[in-house]
């Protein structure tokens, strides 16, 4: 198992105290579940990755590495590396030791010492015995290798998973009821489940199939969270959008963004990553469409947004440099190589890689924005003293490279 450096602050909550560090193992493993599950649900991946290893640590030496607590704590760090770290090969590996360890021998009843709160997974019912908590961990170590393999392009091994994951929820649901929709292991499982069939079809190109598993999360999502924590359901209405795109149905992918957007300012702000990711999408769809005034504006204020977000928008602003170029040649085949137009989104670009501090690439874009300036507009113009400007700030940070100074921001101005 791989060794996690523990984070910042954690031993004031894990380690705290030296009576703590005399305890048995047993009794130690009750509270660092849940402190590991409270850090996933609050989303803090660094953490909670710690926590979830060190608990895996406490079972193995309390109860073997043959156990149930030493599998599903294997099983839980696999969903916390994908759903909070984005880590896919991690993920899978602990996913698949997890699973292995389950289907190799039955887990026996939990320890009386280790409580049932503490054992059995967040919104499983308080009375549920041992074989419940082996049907939802099945499932979810299933269900975390589908998702993995559908990121990874292995799309009949990822099907394969994703079905196992089905049958394993379907078959204990028809004797073991559970508040889930339809009777499911867990109302959360059943909508990462249907997230993963959705992604997956869409991938395969099965856009219909794909439609119905997204709506179907949709549905989960509404009906059993609540108002509050809707937030989810923007990203199950993007790739909603996205499948309808690409089935060929743009007006309802619009509709869908639009209504995207609306939830993810009301859950999140408007000045949050979620509604820059947004953007992004809505700008690649403009793109694909020619619609390039609509590109520009979108990305324009993706990248505004991105600009206070410099650990979170590399991805985006990968595709934002993509979806310019476009953008570019299509108005130089309009308007003409040295036209003002031309210029406009040359300087966009041009800041999206100084803000990335892609130095020389900002340098080449910007230069030959002021140039076009120049010759479309006169050296007078207030584009060309602002651009000169950029230049000049470009010329002197690399001058003096050693000089730590304030990373470069600009609001790109209409």
């Amino acid at each position: 198992m791989e060794v996690q450096a523990q984070p910042h602050g954690a031993s004031a909550t894990t380690d705290a105290g030296s009576g703590d560090r005399l305890a048995p193992p047993e009794a130690l493993l009750p509270r660092t579940l849940e402190e590991a599950r409270l850090c996933t649900e609050r989303r803090e991946g660094e953490k909670a990755v710690y926590l979830w290893v060190k608990s895996a640590s406490l079972a193995r030496i309390a109860y073997g590495d043959s156990h149930f607590e030493f599998a599903r704590c294997h099983i839980e760090l696999a969903r916390t590396y994908l759903n909070l770290r984005g880590l896919l090969q991690q993920a899978l590996n602990h996913a698949v030791k997890g699973r292995d360890i389950l289907l190799s021998s039955p887990p026996p009843p939990p320890p009386p010492d280790v409580s049932t709160t503490a054992s059995l997974p967040h919104n499983c019912p308080s009375d549920d015995n041992s074989m419940t908590a082996l049907h939802f961990y099945l499932t979810l170590a299933h269900c975390v290798i589908g998702r993995v393999y559908t990121a990874q392009g292995r799309l009949k091994e990822a099907e394969s998973a994703l079905l196992m994951a089905e049958k394993a929820s379907d078959a204990f649901s028809k004797t073991h009821p559970a508040p889930g929709p339809g009777g499911s292991v867990d109302v959360q499982l059943d909508l990462e489940i249907s997230t993963a069939f959705g992604k997956l079809c869409t991938k395969q190109k099965r856009f219909d199939l794909a439609k119905k598993f997204f709506e179907k999360a949709l549905d989960i999502h509404k009906s059993a969270f609540k108002e509050k924590e809707h937030g989810g359901v923007t990203l199950l209405l993007k790739e909603l959008a996205l499948v309808n795109y690409r089935s060929g149905n743009t007006e309802n992918a619009f509709q869908l963004l639009d209504e995207a957007n609306r939830t993810a300012v009301l859950s999140f702000g408007e000045e949050s990553e979620q509604v820059a990711e947004l953007c992004v999408t809505a700008a690649s769809i403009h793109s694909a469409e020619k619609n390039w005034e609509k590109v520009e504006s979108l990305l324009q204020n993706a990248c505004s947004i991105y600009s206070d977000e410099d650990d979170k928008k590399v991805t985006s602003c990968k595709e934002a440099i993509s979806l310019m170029k476009e953008v570019v040649s299509s108005k130089k085949a309009i308007f003409g190589d040295g036209s003002e137009q031309v210029a406009y989104s040359l300087k966009f670009l041009g800041t999206i890689h100084l803000s990335e501090e892609n130095v020389e690439s900002a340098r080449k874009y910007l230069t030959r924005a002021k140039d076009m300036y120049c010759a479309a507009c006169g050296s007078k113009h207030k584009e060309v003293t602002e651009l000169q400007r950029m230049l000049s700030f470009i010329t002197s940070e690399s001058s003096d490279a050693s000089t730590e100074k304030p990373r470069f921001r600009t609001t790109f101005k209409t």
